[in-house]
């Protein structure tokens, strides 16, 4: 049977009549009052929104600033928007106002944050869903900035501004013609490459975040390149990464849209000279601490176009005083909530408030901060500190269309798209984030394991790496310790960076994988070392006895570094909190220090907290160790490192 062909006028009524039968499809009216209301601020740039809930179910969104509303079925829409207002919330009114006649199509709409746009579908998902259709379909998008309207086909125009219309948005432009270069049969994936550039004003964020199509950095198949196949690493280690690359890895950091656009530039550490200038108008002048200068030097040597951010985030480290005096009030909210998912009255909070607008409208990027840090507060005196070396002259603007090549895979990408949590784990801009995150045991390919199951292969080339990786580190590694690449030059991070590609990650990876200690016993890499029921018993290089591998990666560290410390000292005794005589893992001159490597154990995790509230009445100082901990051992025990550098003065005002 011949494939039928329908025309873009068959197609085009089908969908409008389909949309009009919902519309007028039996619809019972909505109890307002059984509704409960919450607020929901995802991440920057997506609109803070207030739900309304019936049960579970979300029945309307209410987008902030813009206060636009978005119902689940728009029949309901007067009466949510009278429950909005009863709680004080205003409701952006159709054009027409709200005498205005039900739009006769159902229809959804929803804001694009990416693209900055507000697409409309014809239909209602769940409604769809019933029928045995899984979506709806794409009518076109609204750019509000120049209030033009895209719309798929011209017979949809009247229908959608309609529905536009009855949210609030008056359209002025309209455009109907799909240029002839475009694939009509995958329209909603490429009208944004084909038409953004023309429609989307020229601000400090499109005008850096946008490209044409020909700019895009074309990529051969992924294959490890001349480098990578000559690199010092066992056979069975790249035939592991070569399988790697065979499963096609997913990556999310790839330019999006057909290439049109950088994919959350606005989540990147790199700043351009237009939005320099938007920040230093947002922010008063402040000084910058002695410390600069060297942050600005180690920033340079990791990534020169991620340098401004770059050398501000050390500044939380090596000036932890100057960062904290930082003019950015603490908001209690939760860490993954960045500044531009504040409401209203959390960034008047900061005493930033205009900082936190031009966040949540992308003018200025907030880069993803790395685990641990708090995205708003950390990411707010993070601005704050750019701003102040910016204004300094310390450092200047990144170019964020600067392409790269990977030096393990090959692939083609623009700097741009590289995060700070990727700089920071590779300390080089010299590989696409996509092999970064694999290197460093950040995550499995993409959170799909299928597509890297635990094969043979992969086993093997496992134990080969671990096996290189005890040799030269002097013992078993922990995980934690290889979640950053230590290299000497270009071709020992190609090195360091293969090794660990094959390894199981933290998170996302088959049920086959075996536990890490498991993995290390069956490489043969354990030897001298025994399994107790739990953890790894073990020896250190300098004779100290382990029951962690976590406690023997820091044994070691101290003991390469020449820290001096003793092992098993005692507690002060405590009638109430030490009546057992509990003892530390070692001590270095007159501070305790603990391994805490168990912390998901709530008996383990309550005598660690013991142990603190023990050390805080006796007067001692105590640190306690985490995996986490094992990347920053150099800031952990900075006061007994021996270092006779000074930094560089700053340049002159």
């Amino acid at each position: 049977m011949g494939r039928q062909t329908v025309t873009d006028e068959e197609f085009a009524q089908a969908w409008l009549d389909f949309a009009a039968n919902m519309q007028s499809d039996p619809h019972d009216p909505l109890d307002t009052s059984t509704l409960t209301m919450r607020v929901h601020t995802p991440q920057a740039p997506t609109h803070p929104r207030i739900l309304l809930k019936q049960g579970r179910e979300i029945v309307s969104r209410l987008l902030l600033p813009v206060n636009v509303l978005l119902a689940e079925d728009e029949r309901d829409r007067r009466a949510l928007a009278e429950a909005y207002e009863r709680a004080g919330h205003h409701v952006t009114p159709p054009v027409d106002g709200w005498g205005a006649a039900l739009p006769a199509h159902a229809a959804e709409v929803e804001h694009v944050a990416s693209w900055r746009a507000w697409r409309v579908s014809l239909g209602r998902s769940t409604a769809l869903t019933s029928r045995g259709v899984i979506d709806g379909v794409t009518a076109g998008f609204f750019l509000p900035e120049s209030n033009t309207l895209v719309c798929v086909l011209p017979q949809w125009v009247g229908p959608v501004t309609e529905i536009l219309r009855w949210h609030g948005f008056d359209v002025e432009n309209v455009v109907d013609e799909v240029p002839n270069h475009v694939d009509p049969n995958n329209l909603t994936a490429t009208l944004r490459s084909a038409l953004a550039l023309r429609l989307l004003p020229d601000t400090p964020y499109t005008s850096e975040a946008m490209y044409g199509v020909e700019e895009a950095p074309a990529s051969p198949a992924r294959s490890l390149t001349p480098a990578a196949r000559g690199a010092q690493v066992p056979a069975e280690v790249i035939a592991g990464v070569e399988e790697w690359l065979a499963g096609k890895p997913l990556d999310t950091f790839l330019p999006s849209g057909g290439g049109s656009h950088l994919r959350w530039a606005h989540r990147v550490p790199l700043i351009d000279g237009n939005q320099v200038r938007t920040l230093l108008a947002l922010t008063e002048p402040l000084p910058v601490p002695s410390e600069a200068q060297e942050a600005a030097n180690w920033a340079l040597q990791v990534a020169p176009e991620h340098a401004l951010f770059l050398a501000a985030y050390r500044l939380k480290t090596t000036a932890p005083a100057w960062w904290r005096r930082l003019p950015w009030r603490k908001v209690r909210v939760d860490a993954l909530v960045g500044p531009g998912a504040l409401t209203a009255k959390q960034a008047n909070a900061t005493g930033q408030p205009a900082l936190c607008a031009a966040v949540r409208e992308s003018k200025i990027p907030a880069p993803d901060l790395p685990k641990g840090d708090h995205e708003a507060n950390d990411g707010g005196r993070l601005l704050l500190a750019v701003s102040a070396l910016a204004r300094a002259g310390v450092l200047g603007p990144g170019k964020r269309r600067l392409k790269r090549r990977c030096l393990i895979c090959g692939r083609n990408y623009f700097v741009g798209g590289v995060f700070l949590e990727t700089l920071l784990a590779a300390q080089t801009d010299r590989l696409c984030s996509c092999c970064v995150y694999a290197a460093t045991l950040v995550n499995g390919v993409s959170g799909m394991p299928a597509l890297y199951p635990w094969t043979a292969t992969r086993e093997a080339a496992s134990w080969a790496a671990l096996r290189v990786l005890t040799d030269e580190g002097g013992g078993p590694p922990s995980r934690p310790a290889l979640s950053r690449l230590v290299w000497r030059d270009e071709e020992d991070l190609v090195r360091q960076a293969l090794l660990r590609i094959p390894l199981p990650k933290k998170v996302a990876e088959p049920r086959e994988v075996p536990p890490w200690t498991t993995l290390l016993q069956d490489a043969g890499v354990l030897a001298g070392g025994w399994r107790p029921s739990r953890g790894v018993y073990s020896t250190a290089q300098d004779g100290h006895p382990c029951r962690s591998m976590l406690e023997r990666h820091v044994d070691d560290w101290l003991h390469a570094h020449a820290i001096k410390h003793d092992v098993e000292p005692a507690y002060p005794y405590d009638a109430d909190l030490n009546p057992t005589g509990m003892r530390a893992d070692w001590l270095i001159d007159d501070v305790l220090v603990e391994a805490a490597g168990m912390m998901t154990k709530t008996e383990y995790a309550d005598r660690i907290e013991r142990k603190k509230r023990l050390a805080a009445k006796s007067g001692v100082d105590l640190i306690v160790l985490t995996e986490d901990d094992l990347g920053n051992l150099e800031r952990v025990f900075a006061r007994w490192l021996e270092t006779d550098e000074e930094p560089a003065p700053l340049p002159p005002d």
